[in-house]
């Protein structure tokens, strides 16, 4: 980075792990188990000059926000000591970066593609004239931290995978997500005897149907359907036989 910065001018983004892996302690003042050597293990390769060298070692990327914070105020306190700007403006745009990753705390792989795409966008910007727009720290970083489309396309146009739901969601009846492949429930197995009790009850509620049936046409006019007539049925048979026999005697007169 200072040779970048006093020398070529032929600036390059620098990764989350980086400069996580070539420090001694971490943050906590623990042994840093990422700075190990392992040019040992290694493989070698020819490079298309015909030369034999071993192979670059894989950059290491963090896979929580915590190591994602970690990382960017090491790039950031990397940036201070080789003097890419003043103090404030690398502060500002470290912080404005890791308010960003702590707002979107669960899209970890668009946090850090946006990274990416960030450093790419502010190393060419303050390369040289022939390569680069040559500006300064402060005018590119203002101008990334503006463009709002770009964080759009990356956080907004392309959701996180859904992730799978693991055997305890499914023993807990946890909903599936929408449109996830759901595993069809095995068929409960018959008890002995479950379909002889379900035979009785059914054979026993048709059996009050049909006693409900007879009970209420049992009666004559408007009967309560236990087969004996009210009081007023009784009195109106009453009335009917004594006006035929008044007209049998009127008639015999």
């Amino acid at each position: 980075m200072d040779h970048e910065h006093r020398v070529s001018k032929s600036y390059s983004p620098v990764g989350f792990g980086e400069i996580l892996q070539k420090r001694s302690f971490t943050s906590l003042d623990q042994v840093n188990g990422l700075s190990k050597n392992n040019d040992k293990n290694r493989p070698l390769i020819v490079r298309p000059d015909g030369q034999l060298v071993q192979s670059e070692d894989n950059t290491w990327g963090p896979r929580s926000l915590l190591a994602v914070i970690d990382g960017v105020q090491a790039v950031g306190w990397a940036m201070i000591f080789v003097q890419w700007a003043d103090e404030e403006d690398i502060n500002l745009y470290i912080d404005w970066f890791i308010r960003i990753a702590r707002k979107n705390a669960k899209m970890l792989n668009q946090v850090k593609e946006y990274w990416d795409h960030s450093s790419w966008t502010l190393a060419l910007a303050t390369r040289g004239q022939t390569i680069g727009f040559n500006l300064t720290f402060k005018q590119a970083t203002t101008e990334i931290m503006s463009d709002l489309s770009a964080m759009n396309n990356i956080f907004i146009a392309v959701p996180s995978p859904t992730p799978t739901p693991t055997s305890t969601a499914r023993a807990k009846g946890v909903a599936p997500e929408e449109g996830a492949p759901q595993d069809e429930p095995w068929p409960k197995k018959k008890k002995k005897g479950d379909r002889k009790g379900k035979q009785e009850k059914g054979n026993k509620v048709k059996g009050k149907e049909k006693g409900k049936d007879k009970s209420w046409t049992r009666g004559k006019g408007s009967g309560t359907g236990t087969g004996k007539p009210k009081e007023g049925g009784m009195e109106l048979e009453a009335a009917q036989s004594l006006g035929q026999a008044q007209q049998i005697g009127q008639q015999s007169q």
